[in-house]
């Protein structure tokens, strides 16, 4: 099991002890856009399957990324998705993978960057890999087991890798690593929503999915059992926190089904932050219409679009026009919608 299942089924476990008794709008927010979105599919060879599926878009390719599934990595070149072929294996050797997270990846100049839980993060060309066929690893950075729950990459200041302390590791929710001094610090302090009685329940309760500016000068947040976001600068200091809706998560008899996730998947530009929020009880999950929610790095909204596929990842072109995507279950299109907005 990664690191990342296990996460998710210790917050199923820890919050099925309590019932969702009903939830409370803090913040009415209203975006300037709200519209409902149509996807237009891409017929693809019938290769879009993963159990813990990735995308990511990183020049003119869209990769596909596979955590237990090989081939690792399915290429596409936009904007037709043009299929480019596959690589990546598991195994030991030099350029395989122990256990690499397909939802813990992001772009860079020259292709991508992976975590994987036993070798660390690795920096892959991939045109190399492309012409190669197996991954053409350029880079790897060894991380100290303080990083372990990597989550999603936060990647600051050429140097600084942020993560998540274990449970019960630290009464702060974040841990930074300069890997150019190795020094590790912890930062932050959980919201104030619940009683500090609760605490022992907050790693779970505040799990989260983070996303760096790509200029490396900020980074945001998104919770998954309250509908609420922060933004930090690129030293940990929380610049915005905004709470939208919280649940009760401390009354009544156990009943799992009753929980509320909110957003799964945030991607982000140099301009905006966009969140899924799948704002769906668990017995539900597979028969949701999610919304993608559009923020500017100061924390405004900008636009809501309530997408007509169950979406479960996707990435954004460049020019904040484009998101690329797939659902739970097709797999031989990828789905993209058009955003009519303008940085």
């Amino acid at each position: 099991m990664s690191y990342t299942n296990y996460s998710l089924l210790l917050f199923y476990l820890v919050l099925n002890q309590y019932d969702q008794a009903f939830t409370q709008e803090i913040n009415k927010t209203k975006f300037p856009i709200e519209q409902s979105l149509i996807a237009k599919p891409i017929k693809v060879p019938s290769i879009i399957y993963a159990k813990m599926p990735g995308f990511v878009i990183t020049g003119k390719y869209l990769l596909l990324l596979r955590s237990f599934n090989e081939p690792l990595f399915s290429v596409f070149e936009l904007a037709d998705c043009n299929y480019m072929g596959d690589f990546g294996r598991l195994g030991r050797g030099p350029n395989e993978f122990g256990k690499p997270d397909s939802r813990n990846a992001i772009a860079t100049s020259k292709g991508f960057v992976i975590y994987d839980v036993e070798k660390g993060l690795l920096f892959i060309d991939l045109k190399e890999s492309i012409l190669n066929k197996y991954p053409h690893i350029i880079r790897t950075i060894k991380l100290p087991g303080e990083l372990f729950m990597l989550n999603d990459i936060i990647m600051l200041n050429d140097c600084t890798i942020v993560g998540f302390p274990y449970v019960d590791k630290s009464n702060k929710p974040y841990v930074r690593y300069n890997f150019k001094t190795n020094e590790i610090e912890y930062f932050g302090k959980y919201p104030a929503i619940y009683s500090k009685s609760k605490k022992e329940h907050f790693w779970p309760i505040f799990w989260r999915h983070s996303v760096t500016k790509p200029d490396g000068k900020k980074f945001a947040s998104f919770f998954d059992a309250v509908k609420m976001f922060r933004i930090y600068d690129e030293f940990g200091n929380l610049e915005n926190e905004t709470i939208i809706e919280i649940q009760d998560l401390f009354q009544g008899q156990a009943r799992k089904s009753n929980i509320i996730t909110y957003y799964h998947t945030v991607k982000a530009t140099n301009q905006f932050i966009y969140a899924l929020c799948l704002d769906v009880r668990t017995n539900k999950l597979l028969d949701y219409r999610p919304t993608l929610e559009i923020w500017d790095w100061n924390g405004n909204p900008v636009a809501a679009y309530t997408l007509d596929r169950d979406i479960f990842t996707f990435d954004i072109t460049d020019d904040n026009k484009y998101i690329y995507c797939m659902d739970r279950q097709t797999i031989d299109k990828i789905f993209v919608y058009y955003l009519d907005i303008n940085p």
